[in-house]
């Protein structure tokens, strides 16, 4: 089972916001790359996560689960992270910048 952190990350912010479009606003990324972005988690998975039956995206009993799991993951970096503009090798692509550090006072 593999998947990214920006899948993780397209996957609850569309579960939140009921909406791959909404997501994407949120997440400063185009709709395309939310919903491939989660495609192709559910492909890793080999589970559905969303019934896209209706005109929004509902999430399924598995998703649900797979929700409470993705929030445990994506927990730790909620607070340090901020979206960013990478550089070097990806230079310019929008992405998040998570920053970790021992507090001075704390370090050796």
């Amino acid at each position: 089972m593999n998947f990214t952190l920006d899948q993780l990350e397209a996957f609850s912010a569309s579960a939140e916001t009921g909406s791959f479009s909404a997501a994407a606003r949120k997440l400063g990324k185009a709709q395309s790359a939310v919903s491939m972005a989660i495609s192709n988690l559910e492909i890793d998975l080999g589970l559905e996560l969303f019934d896209r039956a209706g005109k929004y995206p509902v999430l399924t009993f598995t998703g649900e689960m797979f929700l409470r799991e993705a929030e445990t993951i994506l927990s730790p970096f909620a607070g340090p992270c901020k979206p960013k503009r990478r550089r070097g090798r990806n230079h310019g692509k929008p992405g998040s910048v998570c920053g970790f550090g021992i507090p001075p006072e704390h370090s050796l």
